[in-house]
């Protein structure tokens, strides 16, 4: 079966009125979820309990799909595509339906045609019809049917919103323009099936004009030149507006100097490029076909050069690499070569012990009187965290379920788990490994930095995007170690000096001498650049004559580190093979690898895992992860424990396809489709983070009041810098601001009240601090266009603000926490993004010692849901201040409001 068969355009159903009536009087009902304080107790079973699939014989089979699967994503973008040519599909399917092949080999083959059909669908932007997702599967196909429509429609939706803000971007002149190309026919591939491939050569603007994407966001332009294919954004000047195209950008294998660009063969397309002999002919007066000429068609044509060459100028802007989108499309269709097939589809069949493995099974045995043994020497846990660690380290069970609302100890948790795990790992000195997951560097820089924490002599190595690694974790990163390694060898002396004299001066040692580091100075230079160029018109004339003479030193630097980074590409792409062995050798003996679930399918991972086993998969922040990405590592690792973490009642995945994402529950991760279906999951239930007045809101308007504080949250203090300004009365306030709301031209939204309100606060609570090394206030807010303006007023007034504030939105800051937050609403009508309870869930649960909201009151008491509770709360503790006109440009305001 092609994938082209789970999916059916989307079209208005019809219902008959019947139909209508009973659906409108049954709406749909979803599972409620109870929160219990589960006490797990282990048990104990013989091996003769359980059934065991042939393992041996299991494994040749998936090595088998492995070898044949390859293909897929070792094809470059062009071969792809050339399967959707009319004569390689007939013989494909006359192959499929004819020969009596091996079953696996024609499913291969199905889904090696069924990539290029879903570029198709992509650039065509076509949407399949979707159903609502089940608890449960009854085979591998059905899931298929499910899962595969939505996910095409999320990974459309992704596109054509970065699309349309890059299209309102580009009408801007105060963004960089964006990349120039010069497009032309290609003699030899104008039409390949469905799409029309253009030759593409990179041309540039005017060198004087510096201020071009491919100059001011260089990090990302290395990204875009270094991969295979990127799916881009095209315009093209149409009379008098500019159209804007989808098409995919590739690069030849044999010659990576050489682009081709794909567009989809339609009407749209043919329309905007205007292309000669391209022409548009009526088939009955019922539709229009374009289509071109016969007498035109490249290689039969005997006069061809009438057609070629045909050249123009466009602008480009890329979009986002395929890789990702591939690479959770291949879990999904790989999903019934995952030992966790079963468990997936059925999940309800695995509530009772049921180990997957007899190999799992006989790792885990042991694992019970460790536990206890671990438990007993560390008294430190809760009951509620050791029945975590009971479930997390029995075997017989599959998987494990962990709740962790805000500050319950979810990372003291996790490290006790792997702490077990690894006395078991070195027991019996195999070949495997933990794997800790996440969906986001951020979580997984995280991980590495507990990891090192809680373990002094851990072998722990970060895979993925090292570009996106935290400075303070570099020394635990793969790619930075291996090209410390590889540039000190191969990189001429007087470079190695130059380069890191640049990045860090007046530092001796060449730790900065890789390729990520000179990226993240550029990353950095840019974004002061930014920030100047913002701040520029609201400055005086001194200041401005200050700011143009740090311009020119920026913009000297970047080019010098630009130069440096040509040098050291070249001198990678001469010795390949050595920095691979590199990187092969630098994880021998490493016990717990860091990765995002994306760089859990990478070559080098798979090939250095080729005979080794996953003693344990940890995902952290799991509710946060669309199911196809939760699958990456079940398709690709042997894997004995899955143990996913997170909470359910804070974020979920981040959706672009809002309105069929909602419908169809295409929103839920695998971890609530697993708690829903199941209803077994251990809810942490002790915090430790919140001071007891703050933690009670918490507990009481999210989580039912279950969670309870620990004994030490009973005895925290002020620190000292807050001791003479904050007291349990006044460390909670809502200032209710009395202002409007206002729009930029990014249609985001800020407000000005607000954000005076915050910079007066900031200034009275940072007295008497003396910290430099830390940021112990953040300022948070759902808008970006807030977060833009909270800087600019700091910096304007005082620039060493920002060395002492952390300023972000909501949704980045899930997972951390701070001494003071601060909360900017900013909206006067309605709550936008916030009536998302998981969302004001995140957003009231980070402080430690304080927290403080701007908001409109008005806006709150419309929200019934929480807000209008939680402000009827304050209200009753008089804990809520009025901010209008006369507090917003009163600085001592909240130093008299606070010592009342």
């Amino acid at each position: 079966m092609l994938i082209s068969d789970f999916l059916v355009a989307a079209k208005p159903s019809k219902q008959n009125k019947k139909d209508s009536e009973e659906s409108q009087q049954q709406p749909k009902q979803k599972k409620k979820l109870k929160l219990t304080n589960t006490v797990f107790e282990p048990s104990i079973h013989s091996l003769k309990d359980f059934k065991f699939e042939d393992e041996n014989g299991e494994q040749q089979q998936i090595e088998q799909i492995d070898k044949l699967s390859n293909a897929i994503s070792s094809q470059p973008m062009l071969n792809i595509i050339r399967l959707n040519n009319p004569k390689t599909t007939t013989s494909l399917k006359k192959l499929i339906e004819q020969q009596e092949e091996d079953q696996l080999t024609r499913h291969l083959k199905f889904r090696q045609e069924d990539v290029s059909y879903l570029f198709t669908l992509l650039l065509n932007e076509t949407k399949s019809q979707m159903k609502e997702l089940k608890d449960d599967y009854q085979s591998e196909n059905e899931y298929l049917q499910y899962f595969l429509p939505p996910f095409i429609n999320e990974t459309l939706a992704y596109v054509k919103s970065t699309a349309e803000d890059m299209a309102k971007k580009y009408r801007s002149p105060a963004l960089p323009l964006p990349l120039r190309y010069q497009l032309m026919i290609d003699r030899k591939n104008t039409i390949l099936g469905k799409y029309l491939v253009l030759e593409a050569v990179e041309g540039d603007f005017d060198q004087a004009d510096k201020y071009t994407w491919k100059k001011t966001c260089i990090s990302e332009y290395f990204e875009f030149i270094a991969a295979k294919s990127y799916i881009v954004q095209i315009f093209i000047r149409n009379e008098r507006e500019y159209v804007n195209l989808l098409g995919i950008i590739s690069k030849q294998e044999s010659n990576r100097d050489k682009n081709l660009i794909y567009l989809p063969w339609n009407s749209r397309v043919i329309n905007s490029l205007k292309i000669p002999n391209i022409v548009v002919e009526s088939n009955n007066n019922k539709q229009n076909i374009y289509q071109l000429r016969q007498s035109y068609v490249p290689l039969t044509y005997p006069n061809f050069e009438e057609l070629y060459p045909y050249q123009f100028l466009v602008h480009l802007n890329p979009i986002f690499s395929p890789a990702t989108y591939l690479i959770e499309l291949k879990a999904l269709l790989n999903i019934g070569k995952s030992k966790y097939m079963n468990c997936l589809l059925q999940p309800q069949n695995f509530i009772e012990p049921r180990p997957l493995m007899k190999s799992a099974y006989e790792f885990g045995v042991p694992l019970l009187q460790i536990t206890e043994e671990y438990l007993k020497n560390n008294k430190k846990f809760n009951q509620s965290q050791m029945s975590a660690i009971r479930h997390s380290t029995n075997y017989t069970h599959p998987f494990t379920l962990i709740n962790g609302p805000p500050g319950t100890g979810k990372t003291y948790t996790s490290m006790g788990i792997m702490n077990i795990v690894m006395q078991r790992m070195n027991q019996i000195n195999e070949d495997s490994i933990i794997l800790a997951c996440g969906h986001s560097n951020t979580v997984i820089n995280d991980w590495v930095r507990k990891i090192n924490k809680e373990f002094s002599n851990a072998k722990v190595m970060r895979i993925g995007v090292a570009e996106k690694s935290d400075p303070d974790i570099y020394d635990y990163c793969l790619e930075i170690k291996t090209q410390r390694q590889f540039f000190m060898k191969f990189t001429p002396d007087y470079e190695k000096k130059s380069i890191c004299e640049l990045i860090k001066p007046n530092k001796q040692k060449y730790d900065q001498l890789t390729l990520i580091h000179i990226k993240q100075k550029i990353a950095q230079l840019n974004e002061k650049i930014y920030d100047l160029r913002d701040f520029y018109d609201d400055l005086d004339q001194q200041q401005q004559f200050s700011v143009d003479t740090d311009l020119y030193r920026l913009e000297s630097q970047k080019k010098d580190l630009r130069r440096f980074y040509s040098t050291l590409i070249q001198i990678l792409g001469q010795n390949k093979e050595i920095y691979k062995e590199m990187m092969l050798k630098n994880l021998q003996g490493i016990q717990i690898i860091v990765s995002t679930l994306t760089s859990c399918a990478s070559s080098l991972l798979e090939q250095y895992m080729e005979d080794k086993y996953v003693s344990m998969c940890i995902i952290d922040e799991a509710p946060m992860c669309f199911e196809p990405s939760t699958l990456i590592p079940l398709s690709k690792h042997k894997i004995y424990k899955l143990v996913l973490i997170g909470d359910h009642r804070q974020l979920g995945p981040v959706i672009y396809d809002n309105t069929n994402a909602f419908e169809y529950n295409y929103n839920r991760s695998l971890y609530e489709r697993l708690l829903q279906t199941t209803q077994q999951f251990i809810m942490l239930n002790v915090q430790y983070r919140s001071m007891q007045n703050l933690s009670r809101v918490t507990s009481q308007f999210f989580y039912e009041g279950k969670v309870q504080d620990s004994e030490s949250v009973g005895k925290m203090q002020f620190p000292q810098y807050l001791a003479n300004k904050l007291n349990n009365s006044n460390n909670f306030l809502f200032f209710d601001v009395h202002g409007g709301t206002q729009f930029n031209s990014n249609n985001s939204l800020f407000n000005e009240y607000e954000a005076y309100g915050v910079f007066y606060l900031v200034c009275y609570l940072l007295q008497d601090y003396n910290d430099q090394n830390e940021k112990p206030i953040s300022i948070i807010t759902p808008y970006r266009a807030q977060v833009k303006l909270i800087k600019k007023y700091l910096y304007k007034f005082n620039p060493q603000l920002l060395d002492y504030v952390e300023i972000d939105t909501i949704d980045a800051f899930q997972g951390k926490e701070n001494d003071i937050m601060i909360i900017s609403l900013v909206r006067s009508e309605g709550l936008g993004f916030l009536t998302d309870y998981r969302r004001a869930n995140v957003a009231t649960s980070r402080a430690q010692y304080g927290q403080f909201i701007f908001g409109n009151s008005k806006a709150l008491l419309n929200e019934q849901r929480l807000w209008s509770p939680l402000y009827q709360y304050l209200y009753q503790r008089k804990q809520i201040k009025s901010f209008g006109d006369k507090e917003a440009y009163d600085p001592n305001f909240f130093q008299n409001i606070l010592n009342q």
